[in-house]
């Protein structure tokens, strides 16, 4: 959502429909943060030749 230009607060409330719970701009920032990092990881690793795709899904919450 970050990356598409989406701002705090409508994470926020995307958030609070989804898991029934409240989630402040300071919360949203470093779970953003977090997952920047992660993506950052991800792409920077190199993979083995043997695979021809790779397909990634999933959400990781960070307990607060």
């Amino acid at each position: 959502m970050y990356s598409k230009g989406t701002f705090t607060r409508k994470m926020a409330e995307i958030l609070e429909e989804l898991f029934h719970g409240k989630y402040s701009r300071s919360t949203i920032l470093r779970i953003t943060e977090i997952i920047m990092l992660e993506i950052s990881e991800c792409q920077s690793k190199s993979l083995d030749r043997r695979y021809i795709a790779i397909f990634m899904d999933a959400m990781f919450l960070c307990p607060t």
